[in-house]
C-alpha cells in the first residue's frame, strides 16, 4: 500500500500542507522579524524629530508575495492576525507616499499666492503623519503578538528563540518609554 504510486500520494498528501506551512511560517517570520526592526528604528528617531517622515522608508512585502500561495495552509487564527499585520505595513507605506508628495507639491507653491493650499497642505502632512505614527505602533504590537505563534510554526530545527524573545523586550522597553513619555507630557501640560 505504502510502496508505488498509491505511497507517493498518501505521503504527499500528508506532508505536503505541513511543509507548505512550514515554509510560508519561516518565510513570514524572516520577513516580520525584518519590518519589526525597521518599526523600533523608526520609532526611536520620530523622537528626535516628530515632524518628519523620511521619504525613504518602506516595510517590506517579498515575503508576503513569495508565500501567497501557501497562505491558505496556514491556521486561521494566524492568518488573521498575519493579514491585519501586512495590511498596517502597506498603510504606513502608503502614508509615507502621500506625506512626500504633499511636501513636495507645497514645497512648489509660489510663495506669495497660494497661501490658503499651504495651510490645506500643513494639515494634510500633519495628519498624515500622525496616522503612520499610530499605524506604526499598531504595527509594533501586531508584531510582538505573531512573533511568537510563527516561531512555532517556522522556526525550523534551530528555532531563532533567542531573536524573538529579543525582539519581543525592545517592543515592551519601547512602549515603556513611550508611556513614560506621555506621562511627562501630560504633568507639564
Amino acid at each position: 500500500m505504502l510502496s508505488g504510486a498509491g505511497g507517493s500520494a498518501l505521503l504527499e498528501l500528508y506532508y505536503k500542507p505541513k511543509r507548505d506551512r512550514w515554509r510560508a511560517a519561516a518565510l513570514l517570520l524572516s520577513e516580520v522579524l525584518l519590518n519589526t526592526e525597521l518599526a523600533l528604528l523608526q520609532a526611536a528617531t520620530r523622537f528626535e524629530d516628530p515632524k518628519k517622515l523620511p521619504a525613504d522608508f518602506s516595510f517590506s512585502l517579498m515575503a508576503w508575495d513569495a508565500v501567497a500561495q501557501r497562505l491558505s495552509e496556514l491556521p486561521p487564527d494566524l492568518l488573521k492576525r498575519i493579514l491585519l499585520l501586512y495590511n498596517r505595513y502597506r498603510a504606513c507605506n502608503h502614508a509615507v507616499v502621500l506625506h512626500a508628495k504633499a511636501l513636495d507639491e507645497r514645497t512648489s507653491l509660489p510663495p506669495k499666492n497660494g497661501e490658503e493650499r499651504r495651510k490645506q497642505l500643513t494639515v494634510f502632512i500633519n495628519g498624515t503623519i500622525e496616522v503612520f505614527d499610530t499605524t506604526l505602533d499598531n504595527t509594533l504590537e501586531d508584531a510582538r503578538d505573531v512573533l511568537p505563534l510563527l516561531l512555532n510554526l517556522g522556526g525550523g530545527r534551530r528555532r531563532p528563540r533567542e531573536a524573538v524573545e529579543t525582539y519581543r523586550l525592545r517592543v515592551e522597553q519601547y512602549f515603556g518609554e513611550r508611556d513614560r513619555r506621555r506621562q511627562m507630557l501630560e504633568r507639564t501640560a
